[in-house]
């Protein structure tokens, strides 16, 4: 059966999105930058309120601000900011929107809207918000862009206007001579994302290759294309590539537990510790990766010393979560300890409860360390009436 472990990540080859996601601009996806002054102006105390999480204190000063100059573009992302911390999701996207009529050329401030709708989980909005804005400036390309994606990720049982979606970010992907590399990137993710939803994997492939003959250091064109190569057992294109990414990529360690992951579920043991252990160089573990190289171990029948003591060390971090407890006996099994594995189970038996998920698991794997044992261990507990 397949091994026991948290759950790390969602199926298959387009679950590279989730970890991914879209690269955005950071000037208006993130807080404005304020130059030095003398003094403390409106806008300045909104930021600085903002940022320490003071919302209340931050609508007010953002106001003012606004009453002091109703179109400047950087107060009104201020605003839809504060209006985001605060759950306010509609407010925020309106005065984006606004925001988006000052300034139609922008390309962060559309980036920053389509950012709040996906935090928010709110495609509705977007859909809404880049429809109104298309429909005053169609000629705009990343109005274009940006009804695209809204249109793409919406309703899924509108097929007519998904098919729309695809085609308006195809038509910006191709007629892109006029806006920035960061803005084609941004499209062309958006474009992948839509093709390996329709399971257009070879179309992705192609925009992927053209997004590194662009930049052979986008961290979203090499873990599509890496997965890509790897689920055709292209294993040494998929290693380069995953090893170009590290490379790339300010947090190796986090990057290396996914790309571990992706190597186990392709049924890679071997190179999947490789990556574990990689990732185990960052600062702090969590507990799940000690968990899931120690595993991977066990199956291998591999260092498996090294195995218990990570497996160890998941224990003492969470000492009744069962999936770490059954890690920790299948380790102790595969050194002969059968007794203390039988033991060890019988604990998690009595932790699951009867209508877990993992019980039926967990009830087989005491039966067969018992058996190993030769030692009867007493059966699972019962409720009563």
């Amino acid at each position: 059966m397949r091994p026991l472990r948290l759950r790390r990540r969602g199926p298959g080859f387009v679950a590279c999105l989730a970890l991914l996601g879209t690269f955005v601009i950071e000037n208006h996806c993130s807080l404005p930058v304020f130059e030095a002054q003398d003094r403390f102006d409106h806008l300045r105390l909104a930021h600085y309120y903002l940022r320490s999480g003071f919302s209340d204190r931050a609508l007010t000063e953002a106001r003012r601000a606004l009453r002091e100059d109703k179109d400047n573009v950087e107060t009104l992302v201020v605003l839809a900011r504060v209006y985001q911390q605060t759950g306010e999701i509609e407010k925020a996207v309106d005065v984006l929107a606004g925001a988006i009529r000052l300034k139609p050329d922008d390309e962060g401030l559309f980036m920053l809207l389509h950012g709040v709708c996906v935090e928010a989980d709110r495609p509705d909005l977007a859909v809404e918000a880049f429809e109104r804005l298309f429909e005053t400036s169609a000629d705009n390309w990343h109005a274009r862009r940006a009804l695209g994606w809204a249109y793409e990720r919406g309703d899924s049982t509108d097929v007519g206007r998904a098919a729309r979606g695809l085609q308006l970010l195809e038509e910006a992907v191709a007629d892109s001579a006029a806006v920035s590399a960061a803005s084609l990137t941004f499209a062309r993710h958006q474009l992948v994302g839509a093709y390996l939803r329709r399971a257009r994997t070879e179309d992705a492939v192609k925009v992927v290759e053209a997004i590194l003959g662009s930049d052979p250091s986008d961290r979203f064109a090499l873990l599509t294309l890496g997965e890509y190569h790897l689920g055709r057992n292209n294993t040494e294109e998929a290693e380069r590539l995953f090893d170009r990414l590290l490379v790339a990529t300010k947090a190796p360690s986090a990057l290396a537990a996914r790309i571990a992951g992706l190597w186990y579920d392709a049924g890679h043991r071997r190179h999947a510790i490789r990556y574990y252990e990689l990732a185990l160089q960052e600062e702090s573990p969590p507990a799940t990766l000690l968990n899931n190289l120690a595993w991977t171990y066990a199956e291998e029948e591999l260092s498996l010393e090294r195995a218990r003591e990570l497996s160890l060390r998941a224990v003492k971090e969470e000492a009744d979560n069962v999936v770490f407890l059954d890690t920790y006996a299948e380790v102790l099994y595969r050194q002969g300890r059968t007794k203390q594995a039988a033991a060890l189970l019988r604990r998690a038996v009595e932790l699951e409860p009867e209508d877990g998920e993992h019980r039926n698991y967990l009830l087989q794997q005491l039966k067969k360390f018992s058996a190993a044992s030769g030692f009867v261990v007493p059966g699972p507990p019962t409720s009563t009436e």
